[in-house]
Protein backbone atom coordinates (compact mmCIF):
# COMPACT_ATOMS: atom_id res chain seq x y z
CA UNK A 1 0.00 0.00 0.00
CA UNK A 2 1.18 3.55 -0.73
CA UNK A 3 0.72 6.15 1.60
CA UNK A 4 -0.74 9.31 0.02
CA UNK A 5 -1.15 11.34 3.10
CA UNK A 6 -1.73 11.64 6.85
CA UNK A 7 -3.84 14.06 9.49
CA UNK A 8 -4.18 14.76 12.57
CA UNK A 9 -7.08 16.15 14.91
CA UNK A 10 -7.22 17.43 18.37
CA UNK A 11 -10.42 18.28 20.19
CA UNK A 12 -10.24 20.32 22.92
CA UNK A 13 -12.62 20.79 25.79
CA UNK A 14 -13.72 23.91 25.07
CA UNK A 15 -15.49 22.56 21.83
CA UNK A 16 -13.01 23.85 19.65
CA UNK A 17 -11.36 21.91 16.58
CA UNK A 18 -7.68 21.70 14.71
CA UNK A 19 -6.70 20.16 11.85
CA UNK A 20 -3.71 19.34 9.10
CA UNK A 21 -3.61 16.82 6.62
CA UNK A 22 0.15 16.63 4.80
CA UNK A 23 0.72 14.92 1.80
CA UNK A 24 3.64 13.01 0.38
CA UNK A 25 6.02 15.72 -0.03
CA UNK A 26 5.09 17.31 2.90
CA UNK A 27 5.67 13.71 4.72
CA UNK A 28 9.06 13.90 3.16
CA UNK A 29 10.01 17.13 3.84
CA UNK A 30 9.72 15.89 7.82
CA UNK A 31 11.65 12.83 7.16
CA UNK A 32 14.72 14.78 5.55
CA UNK A 33 15.04 16.63 8.75
CA UNK A 34 15.59 12.97 10.32
CA UNK A 35 19.39 12.29 11.35
CA UNK A 36 18.69 8.92 10.80
CA UNK A 37 16.70 8.16 8.25
CA UNK A 38 19.34 6.50 6.01
CA UNK A 39 19.77 3.86 8.35
CA UNK A 40 18.30 0.65 7.80
CA UNK A 41 17.26 0.50 11.74
CA UNK A 42 15.47 4.07 11.34
CA UNK A 43 11.69 4.18 12.03
CA UNK A 44 11.49 5.54 9.24
CA UNK A 45 12.37 2.36 7.35
CA UNK A 46 10.78 0.26 10.09
CA UNK A 47 7.80 1.60 10.86
CA UNK A 48 6.40 4.19 8.25
CA UNK A 49 3.39 4.44 8.26
CA UNK A 50 3.44 5.48 12.68
CA UNK A 51 6.12 8.07 11.30
CA UNK A 52 4.02 9.76 8.58
CA UNK A 53 1.19 9.77 11.51
CA UNK A 54 3.74 11.51 13.97
CA UNK A 55 4.36 13.92 11.37
CA UNK A 56 1.31 15.14 10.82
CA UNK A 57 0.84 15.10 14.71
CA UNK A 58 4.16 17.46 14.90
CA UNK A 59 2.74 19.98 12.33
CA UNK A 60 -0.52 20.21 14.00
CA UNK A 61 1.63 20.60 17.38
CA UNK A 62 2.73 23.85 16.19
CA UNK A 63 -0.85 25.31 16.17
CA UNK A 64 -1.67 23.56 19.65
CA UNK A 65 -3.35 26.36 22.21
CA UNK A 66 -0.58 27.50 24.57
CA UNK A 67 -0.16 26.00 27.93
CA UNK A 68 -1.81 23.04 26.35
CA UNK A 69 -0.77 19.31 27.77
CA UNK A 70 -0.70 17.92 23.88
CA UNK A 71 1.80 20.52 23.44
CA UNK A 72 3.84 19.09 26.16
CA UNK A 73 3.57 15.55 25.00
CA UNK A 74 4.90 16.33 21.50
CA UNK A 75 7.86 17.81 23.22
CA UNK A 76 8.52 14.95 25.00
CA UNK A 77 8.24 12.55 21.88
CA UNK A 78 10.64 14.91 19.91
CA UNK A 79 13.14 15.19 22.76
CA UNK A 80 12.98 11.12 22.85
CA UNK A 81 13.41 10.67 19.23
CA UNK A 82 16.52 13.17 19.08
CA UNK A 83 18.24 11.58 22.02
Amino acid sequence: TRLTEAYAIVHYLSGHRQFVVLDRDQIWAHRKRSKRQDQPSSPWNTDEGPMWEKSALIDLSKRFEPDSELAAAVAALNDEEAG
